[in-house]
């Protein structure tokens, strides 16, 4: 494996207390860059107390440094750390500047920073100061009135917290983006992600077809025939892709519809939508009469998109997944092996790389420190100004 890391010269200081901010800085961290960690004296990131794996899921490659930012000595410590080029924090807008780590205060120490801010609802506008969590978010852009069954209502929430989540690529995507300006340009400048503006942009395509075709509802949007989720005669579930007219076509001659494949009402992927009812109904009856893995081999040798719904376990075994190397573990010096998800971009020459396991609380904190100036006896002062004990470097903080 190639040892260059396209980020190797970066220091990215992660100031964050959730997810979306962990999940951008360790994408950061796995393509090469250094990334300091700032946590709670004692009960660290909220998800250490949460279920196992929780923070370790998207905290490798980073180092945990322990500051009670609400005193002064601790918000010295971070100007110091201010001459990063990466400044993270995912705080509701206002409560950095009491912290002593707004923009304004740390870009007058480092001009050149890149300073990115994610919120829930953005720095401005009338939800500024709402809490909120990942299925807000996810609600107010709609994303939620489009889950579950076409013909229904909302159904619960989507199983990946896709606002976080885009919300973490969008900031990472802007970080790189500000960095390129800098290098260009020699400044560094302020960005401001929205979690709601960034479930908006999941929207893309349906936000768009909806207010360009006369807000049609949701069954109407969502007709798609030939694309959808079915139960087989096993009581297990499989996909459907087959969109384009050669797909729908092929999907025909498999489940014996070959009456379909002729038929003028089903011709293109528009008329299609317009019996998009009676063809789900009628393929919801055929996929019931066989089982999952013989729908599987038929439908893949005739080229129709689909996969089978697989459980946890089951994509965790996925051949394909095992074959491209997509979950491997790290050795932890509490929790054992640590199962990850690698970083799910193939570099050539610069490849993203697991170089660290997770780190314990504050694990780092001493040695961070002492590289930025601190003496031992500063150092000894600040974790007794935190009630900090040595018992904090030796737990995870997980369980």
């Amino acid at each position: 494996m190639s040892g260059l890391a396209a980020l190797d010269d970066l220091l990215v200081i992660d100031a964050s207390p959730m997810m979306p901010g962990h999940f951008a800085t360790m994408i950061l961290a796995d393509l090469g860059a250094r990334v300091i960690s700032i946590e709670r004296p004692r009960t660290g990131h909220y998800s250490r107390s949460t279920l196992t794996g929780s923070y370790e899921s998207v905290n490798r490659n980073k180092e945990s440094l322990t500051l009670d930012l609400k005193q002064p000595a601790s918000q010295e410590v971070l100007h110091r750390l201010a001459r990063a080029d990466v400044f993270v924090e995912g705080f509701r807008p206002g409560v950095v500047d009491r912290l002593g780590a707004g923009y304004s205060t740390l870009s007058a120490i480092q001009p050149r920073l890149v300073y990115c801010s994610i919120s829930g609802y953005g720095q401005e506008g009338p939800y500024r100061d709402l809490s909120g969590h990942d299925p807000n978010y996810l609600a107010v852009a709609g994303v939620l009135w489009l889950a579950g069954d076409p013909e229904g209502g909302p159904e619960g929430v989507v199983g990946a917290s896709m606002a976080d989540l885009s919300g973490a690529w969008f900031a990472t995507i802007s970080i790189l983006a500000a960095l390129r300006a800098r290098d260009r340009h020699g400044i560094g400048q302020y960005i401001d992600v929205a979690l709601a503006d960034t479930s908006y942009a999941l929207m893309q395509s349906r936000m768009v077809e909806y207010l360009m075709n006369g807000r049609p509802s949701k069954e109407q949007l969502m007709a798609r025939p030939g694309i959808g989720m079915f139960e087989t005669s096993d009581g297990r579930h499989l996909t459907i892709g087959a969109a384009e007219d050669h797909f729908w076509a092929a999907l025909c001659r498999v489940a014996s519809l070959d009456e379909w494949a002729v038929d003028p009402r089903f011709a293109t992927p528009k008329s299609r939508r317009n019996h998009g009812n009676e063809i789900r109904a009628r393929l919801r009856e055929v996929f019931r009469t066989r089982t999952l893995a013989t729908w599987l081999v038929d439908l893949r040798e005739a080229g129709v998109p689909c996969s089978p719904i697989n459980n946890l376990g089951e994509a965790a075994e996925d051949p394909n997944a095992v074959a491209r190397g997509m979950l491997f573990c790290m050795d932890h010096p509490v929790l054992g092996e640590v199962p990850q998800i690698r970083y799910p971009a193939v570099l050539s020459a610069t490849p993203a790389q697991p170089r660290s396991r997770p780190p314990l609380l504050g694990e780092h904190t001493d040695s961070v420190l002492a590289e930025f100036g601190y003496t031992p006896a500063e150092i000894a002062a600040l974790h007794d100004s935190w009630g900090d004990t040595a018992s904090t470097h030796t737990s995870s903080g997980s369980d």
